[in-house]
């Protein structure tokens, strides 16, 4: 729970941050975003839907992932496994799988809307060194928070690693 806590209290941070450091906040953001192209216009893209290996983000792959890994995730994650056998009984299992689904996808959104915010930075931040897709976020960590922030979450990430024996 404390993980939890520390974790998403960490990405509001980046949040609050990103938030501030852009030009009309959230709904700047999301407008800056999807105006150059990184909203849900991917969508409309018709290589969205190929079945092509080589494209990045493809609807059958997101489709895939949604279904299997919710399964492979409870018969084979130490986590999930640990925390359903904890339970007690069926039916507390299945009220904790719930609450994790549920918990989830807010998670999930707050992570594709740090995303589009990181973009619409370094977007609106032409000066600063652009970083690579995959290295952004890490870099607007580690250059534009606070110095104590960036240990904060690194050091609530080690947590998250640490405490799974894989």
């Amino acid at each position: 729970v404390m993980q939890f806590v520390v974790l998403i209290g960490g990405l509001f941070c980046i949040l609050g941050f990103l938030f501030y450091k852009i030009d009309g906040g959230f709904f700047g953001a999301v407008h800056c975003a999807f105006t150059n192209g990184r909203g849900v216009d991917v969508f409309a893209d018709p290589g969205f839907y190929s079945g092509n290996p080589y494209v990045r983000l493809c609807f059958w792959l997101l489709l895939w992932g949604q279904f299997m890994s919710p399964i492979s995730s409870m018969v084979s994650d130490q986590m999930t496994v640990q925390r359903l056998i904890a339970s007690g009984s069926l039916r507390n299992a299945m009220k904790t799988q719930l609450v994790n689904t549920c918990l989830t996808i807010p998670t999930i959104l707050i992570l594709w809307v740090i995303g589009l915010a990181v973009f619409a930075f370094y977007f609106q931040n032409p000066q600063l060194a652009k970083p690579s897709g995959d290295t952004a976020l890490f870099n607007f960590i580690s250059t534009q928070l606070p110095p104590a922030i960036p240990g904060l979450v690194l050091s609530a990430m080690m947590a998250a690693v640490i405490s799974t024996d894989r």
